[in-house]
C-alpha cells in the first residue's frame, strides 16, 4: 500500500494534521449548510425582482391609460369647441335673417342644411375617434430560463471523464442527442440509445443495405431522430425503437448528403459535392422550402449546427483545393455571414456548447478547437485531449459526450 506523507510536517500517518484538516472541513460544511438553509428561508432575490417588475408594469399601464384619457378629453373638447363656434355663427345668421324679415326660401333652406350638418358633426364627434390598443403577449412579457454556466470549459475536460463506454467505429461515427437520450452508431449494423449515465442501453438493428450514416440530429417537432445516409433519410423513434425509411425526401440531383440539423419544422441538409447548395426541407411534408447557393465551386459543407437558440447557424466549410477548413456563423433567416474564421487544418465536425460557442473536431487528432463568439470577433482556444476525437454532442446542456474510434467519454461541464 502506498504511504501518504503529510504536507505540513512530512511525517507518515500524521493524525494531528489530518484531524485539523478534517475539523476545518467539517466547519466549512456546517457554514455551507447554514448558508443553504438561509437561502430557503429568505425570499430569493429573483422573486423580489419579479415583484418590482410587476409594480413597474402596473405603473406603466396606469400612466398609459391616464394619457389615453387625457387625449380623448382633449380631442372631444376641441370638437365641442368647434361645434359651438359653428353653432354661434348659425345663430347669428338665423337672428339676422329673422330681424331683416327677408325670409327667402333659399336662405331658410341653406340655414336648415347648415343645422343638419351640425347635427351630423355632433353625432360623428365621438364615432370619428378610433382607439388603437396593441395586443400584449402576456406569456412572453416575462420568461424564466435556467442558464447553464460553463465556468471553464477547457478545465472541465482535464479530469478523467465521469463515464466511459466502448463503441465500434468501423466507418460511421455519428452521434446525436435529444437532451435526455443519446443515439450513436455502434459499428455498421447497430444503433444504440442510452442516457447520459450510460444506463438503459438499447440496441436497434441497422441494415448495411440502408447505407452508412453520415450525420444525425434530433427533431423536437417529430420527437424523433433523423438519420442521413448519402442518398436516403431515416427516422428513428426512441420510444418504440423503429427505423422508418422516409421515401418522400429526395437528395438534390442525387448528390451525396453529408450533414444535417433541425430547427423547429425545418431540416437543413448539406452535400459533399463541391459548390452544392444548402437545402431547407419542410418537416411537415418534406418539400423543399428553399435552396441556398452559398459556396464556391471548390467548397463544400462539412458540418452545420444551430447556435444561439436557432437564430444563427455555424458552418464548417471544406476547401478541397487547399485541404483546409473555414468556420462561419450566418444569420438563420438571410444566411448573411456574421463572423468568418479561416482554420489552419482540415476539421470535420462541430459540437455546439451552451455559451454560444462551437467545439471543432480535428479528425481523429488529439486536439480540439474551442471557438467562442464575442461582440466583435471569434476567440480561439486550443484544447489538448488524451485521445483522438471524431465526433461529439451535448446532453442536457451540461454533459459533453465525445466519441473516439473505440470509446464514448461523458464529461460534466
Amino acid at each position: 500500500m502506498e504511504k501518504r506523507v503529510c504536507n505540513d510536517c512530512q511525517s507518515t500517518f500524521c493524525t494531528i494534521h489530518v484531524n485539523t484538516k478534517l475539523d476545518r472541513l467539517m466547519a466549512e460544511h456546517s457554514a455551507f449548510k447554514h448558508h443553504l438553509s438561509q437561502l430557503t428561508k429568505n425570499k430569493p432575490a429573483l422573486l423580489v425582482e419579479i415583484d418590482q417588475w410587476e409594480m413597474e408594469q402596473h405603473d406603466k399601464i396606469r400612466r398609459a391609460a391616464d394619457q389615453a384619457r387625457d387625449n380623448i378629453r382633449r380631442v372631444l373638447d376641441e370638437s365641442n369647441e368647434e361645434l359651438k363656434n359653428k353653432l354661434r355663427a348659425l345663430t347669428d345668421r338665423l337672428n339676422s335673417t329673422k330681424s331683416t324679415r327677408l325670409h327667402l326660401e333659399s336662405s331658410v333652406d341653406r340655414l336648415s342644411n347648415q343645422l343638419e350638418q351640425l347635427k351630423e358633426d355632433l353625432d360623428q364627434a365621438t364615432s370619428a375617434i378610433q382607439l388603437n390598443t396593441e395586443e400584449i403577449n402576456w406569456e412572453k412579457m416575462i420568461e424564466i430560463r435556467k442558464i447553464h454556466k460553463i465556468r471553464d470549459f477547457k478545465h472541465s475536460l482535464e479530469p478523467s471523464p465521469r463515464q466511459m463506454m466502448s463503441v465500434k467505429s468501423e466507418t460511421s461515427s455519428s452521434i446525436a442527442s435529444s437532451g435526455k437520450t443519446l443515439l450513436y452508431t455502434d459499428g455498421n449494423s447497430s444503433l444504440c440509445l442510452t442516457d447520459k449515465f450510460g444506463m438503459k442501453k438499447v440496441n436497434i438493428e441497422w441494415s448495411t443495405d440502408w447505407g452508412q450514416i453520415e450525420d444525425c440530429c434530433w427533431s423536437p417537432h417529430l420527437s424523433r431522430f433523423i438519420l442521413l445516409s448519402q442518398r436516403n433519410l431515416y427516422i428513428v423513434d426512441p420510444v418504440n425503437y423503429q427505423v422508418i425509411h422516409n421515401q418522400k425526401w429526395k437528395p438534390y440531383k442525387n448528390y451525396r448528403s453529408c450533414t444535417c440539423c433541425c430547427d423547429e419544422q425545418i431540416l437543413f441538409v448539406g452535400y459533399s459535392e463541391d459548390g452544392a447548395p444548402l437545402e431547407e426541407h419542410s418537416i411537415n411534408d418534406w418539400t423543399i422550402s428553399k435552396r441556398w447557393t452559398l459556396l464556391n465551386t471548390s467548397e463544400f459543407v462539412q458540418c452545420i449546427r444551430f447556435i444561439n437558440s436557432g437564430e444563427t447557424i455555424a458552418f464548417l466549410i471544406g476547401l478541397n483545393s487547399k485541404n483546409l477548413s473555414r468556420f462561419e456563423i450566418r444569420n438563420r433567416q438571410t444566411m448573411n455571414i456574421i463572423h468568418l474564421l479561416q482554420l489552419e487544418h482540415f476539421y470535420s465536425r462541430l459540437i455546439h456548447i451552451p455559451n454560444e460557442g462551437s467545439l471543432v473536431v480535428h479528425s481523429n487528432q488529439k486536439r480540439l478547437l474551442l471557438l467562442t463568439k464575442t461582440s466583435e470577433n471569434i476567440q480561439r482556444t486550443e484544447i489538448d485531449y488524451g485521445d483522438g476525437v471524431c465526433n461529439g454532442t451535448l446532453m442536457d446542456q451540461n454533459c459533453l459526450v465525445l466519441r473516439t474510434k473505440t470509446e464514448l467519454y461523458f464529461h460534466d461541464i
